[in-house]
């Protein structure tokens, strides 16, 4: 072999080999740029799930407040009923209290664990019994510690007498007006 067809084939060896090196070379740019373009992706993902759960935490946040808001909402509602419970429990225990002293100006009362007990044995009734004492039958409605009705009942007929709409009449008068209550007539 000759000097010229040895450089020929070294000089085709190198251009294969370049070649070659060239081929190498492309494609590790080409992994290279997939690797970047995985790399890109990958970032945007964690970019969007960081967002997406920031998103989460403030609607977790946001959902915790109005929990936390509505909590003491309902326990403001809760103190007012308590408030107006307690309320209108003094009211009642004023009124009958009231009640009781009305009465008590007139008949002797007393105060049990059953509720008040009247006693009107010598007034209208006779002894542990609802008639008065000539044999006439009375009952007694209340509303709200004053008394609205007075009914006298007599045989099948019964005859009655009631207070104001607004109760404007005592308790005395109401109860005196039962005393005097008679049939029509007689």
């Amino acid at each position: 072999m000759d000097e010229a067809t040895r450089q020929q084939q070294d000089e085709a060896a190198r251009r294969t080999q370049a070649e070659a090196d060239k081929q190498a070379a492309e494609a590790a740019k080409a992994q290279a740029d997939q690797a970047k373009a995985d790399a890109e992706a990958a970032t945007q993902r964690a970019q969007q799930e960081r967002e997406q759960s920031e998103a989460a935490r403030q609607a977790a946040l946001q959902q915790q407040q109005q929990l936390q808001a509505q909590t003491q909402q309902a326990q403001q509602v809760a103190q007012t009923a308590n408030q107006r419970a307690q309320q209108a429990e003094a009211e009642r225990a004023q009124l009958r209290e009231r009640l009781r002293q009305q009465l008590n100006t007139i008949l002797a009362t007393r105060e049990s664990a059953k509720g008040l007990i009247v006693n009107m044995s010598d007034v209208l009734f006779d002894t542990g019994k609802y008639t008065l004492k000539d044999g006439r039958k009375v009952d007694l409605y209340t509303n709200g510690g004053h008394v609205h009705m007075v009914v006298l009942r007599q045989g099948k007929a019964s005859y009655w007498v009631v207070n104001t709409l607004r109760d404007e009449l005592s308790n005395e008068t109401m109860l005196a007006i039962a005393k005097g209550l008679l049939p029509l007539g007689k």
